[in-house]
């Protein structure tokens, strides 16, 4: 197990000078987003992952100069197994993950790079353990230092998301999704991860917002879905009722909302986002506001 390839994940390094991006690593593409300056508006693009880790970044370094770069990386990048939580300290339940995940996993034991992260719950009876593919990681990483750029920290869809609402005692369910991935359900409380859950069966959830029947049965299966969500939070972590809904779904529409608010007493609303994955490539580089 490497920790030291670069900062923990759900860790970031402290801010230094120079230039940052906020970068989403899709299935697909890479979303990048650099915020607003005095010299220039917020800049949103996206590249082709249509190549190797190389030509790719170098393809954002010639949009861009002198960057750090700050990851999230989606779902197809990596595993979370939810694990017994180990007796010990931090460092005792980082030399126990290999023993809790080399059966549950493909990859060879030598392919396996670890991390871990802790939901905020008093008591919390387990830990989530991220497994990725160290050889493609390595190759990831490398890319970004032979474009000529630096890796600052990366972290995953279920932390990220955190950044989609404001820090405040609420707490908000969030429903998000990557266009043809899994629904991601997470419960956020003063910017901290108190849930998260995949759902499946919803990969073309895009095109039945925009069909009237379809988009109508789909606001019942969801429905469902938020409810059973809900009922455990509140039933199974013994936690407070969420008191409001937020949607981050490419497509989905104020109507949308409207149709899966009559469902329930919460507020529903729609994230402002032009894209999910700009979204998220925002997130990376809000990542930094997270207190160490």
């Amino acid at each position: 197990m490497n920790i030291n390839m670069f900062s923990r994940f759900a860790r970031w390094n402290k801010r230094s000078e120079g230039k940052y991006l906020g970068v989403y690593l899709a299935p697909d593409l890479a979303w990048v987003y650099q915020p607003a300056t005095a010299e220039q508006p917020a800049v949103e693009m996206e590249f082709k992952l249509d190549g190797d880790w190389k030509q790719i970044f170098s393809n954002i370094a010639e949009e861009f100069s002198n960057l750090r770069l700050r990851l999230v990386l989606s779902a197809d990048w990596y595993q979370l197994l939810p694990i017994d939580r180990p007796q010990g300290d931090e460092k005792a339940i980082a030399n126990s993950l290999l023993w809790a995940v080399k059966d549950m996993v493909s990859l060879p034991v030598q392919d396996l790079h670890l991390d871990y992260f802790e939901l905020a719950l008093p008591n919390a009876p387990q830990v989530y353990a991220l497994v990725l593919d160290k050889p493609v990681l390595q190759q990831l990483v490398h890319g970004i230092i032979e474009a000529g750029m630096s890796l600052e920290g990366i972290t995953i869809d279920e932390l990220a998301i955190c950044h989609a609402v404001p820090k405040e005692p609420q707490f908000r369910l969030i429903i998000s999704q990557y266009p043809d991935q899994d629904l991601l359900f997470t419960v956020v409380h003063d910017g901290e991860l108190l849930m998260h859950r995949r759902v499946r069966g919803f990969s073309d959830i895009q095109k039945s917002i925009s069909d009237e029947v379809g988009g109508r049965g789909t606001v019942d299966n969801l429905s469902l879905e938020l409810q059973r969500s809900m009922d455990y939070f509140v039933n199974q972590l013994r936690q407070p009722p969420v008191a409001a809904v937020d949607i981050l779904i490419d497509g989905a529409d104020e109507a949308f909302a409207k149709q899966l608010g009559a469902n329930f007493n919460q507020p529903v609303t729609v994230l402002p986002s032009t894209s999910v994955g700009t979204s998220m490539a925002q997130y990376a580089f809000d990542e930094w506001s997270r207190e160490d």
